[in-house]
């Protein structure tokens, strides 16, 4: 296990959830969308619950259609709290919560009932509801656990293509992918814990510590005694980096969590014929007040171009 993560301020959980939210709450469609997207995993509620659901929603919407009734508004809104918290936790629930309690600028109750849903289902949550809050602050906590699955997914792949990856090499990929969403999900419900600690201590000098995250084990045998070393090695560089070489301290680790950088440079790699999905290509740029001066694309099996030996050379 481990953290290797700056802390989390309530500032900055509160900026980007209230930010979200009240996009969702401006637009309709968006908002639409989101709600029936929660309705779909709709599966062990009663009729009962569903309908009281159905009915806060629709109260929720009266609420907002009343912009300019200040009274008709309150009264909504306090119905719509009202029905929602006597309801069995859900994530359509949490979702209408947060809504009713952003009109209400009550924002850290609304952030906390949001992130509820990264608890009950972070797959839904991360990939469908608010893959930006994911991207803006979950990503930025699960650094070791991208890195981790990549080196695995290297040792895997090793020099050769994708297009050259027998059956068994590519059957591994697929199993690495599978267990690779199972082990973000069950991050994401530990980060989501460690953002509502923070919350909940708003108002307190003592800080949270960043959570200590699970990275599961890799298989047997050498291949993972010896990927075993060198994650033990790096994630004990990483902690003490900022200590032992002060030096690096402009070094930083940036998470490309929804691949928004990766589609703009035009580096994707589509390797879905392979069982997986998007990925990027190897590549490694040099970068000098804003302005790329070399990059160094892989393109084939062979990892030449993009080592560490060829960058060094561009200094």
């Amino acid at each position: 296990m481990t953290s290797t993560a700056a802390a989390t301020t309530p500032s900055q959980i509160l900026q980007h959830t209230t930010a979200f939210l009240n996009d969702v709450v401006s637009q309709r469609d968006l908002r639409c969308r989101l709600i029936s997207t929660l309705h779909r995993v709709i599966s062990d509620q009663t009729t009962t619950t569903v309908n009281h659901l159905k009915l806060a929603n629709d109260t929720l919407e009266a609420a907002i259609t009343f912009s300019n009734n200040t009274a008709a508004r309150s009264t909504s809104l306090s119905l719509a709290e009202k029905l929602l918290l006597r309801l069995p936790e859900s994530p359509l629930a949490s979702f209408l919560l947060s809504l009713v309690l952003t009109i209400r600028n009550r924002h850290t109750e609304a952030a906390t009932s949001f992130l509820r849903i990264f608890l009950s289902d972070p797959s839904l949550a991360r990939s469908e509801i608010a893959p930006v809050i994911y991207d803006l602050l979950f990503s930025l906590h699960l650094g070791p656990v991208f890195r981790q699955f990549e080196d695995r997914r290297s040792w895997i792949v090793s020099s050769k293509s994708l297009s050259k990856m027998s059956e068994e090499e590519a059957r591994k990929l697929r199993d690495l992918e599978r267990e690779y969403e199972e082990v973000v999900d069950e991050n994401c419900k530990v980060v989501a814990v460690y953002f509502k600690e923070v919350l909940e201590n708003e108002h307190k000098d003592a800080s949270i510590d960043p959570p200590l995250l699970t990275l599961s084990s890799v298989g047997e045998g050498d291949e993972t005694e010896e990927i075993d070393k060198a994650e033990t090695l790096l994630l004990k560089n990483e902690r003490h980096n900022a200590k032992t070489f002060p030096k690096n301290k402009h070094l930083k680790f940036l998470v490309d969590g929804v691949a928004k950088y990766t589609n703009a440079l035009r580096l994707e790699l589509d390797v879905s014929n392979k069982g997986l999905d998007i990925r990027s290509k190897r590549f490694t740029p040099l970068v000098e007040d804003i302005k790329v001066k070399v990059a160094n694309i892989k393109n084939g099996g062979e990892f030449t171009i993009s080592s560490v030996e060829e960058t060094i050379k561009a200094f």
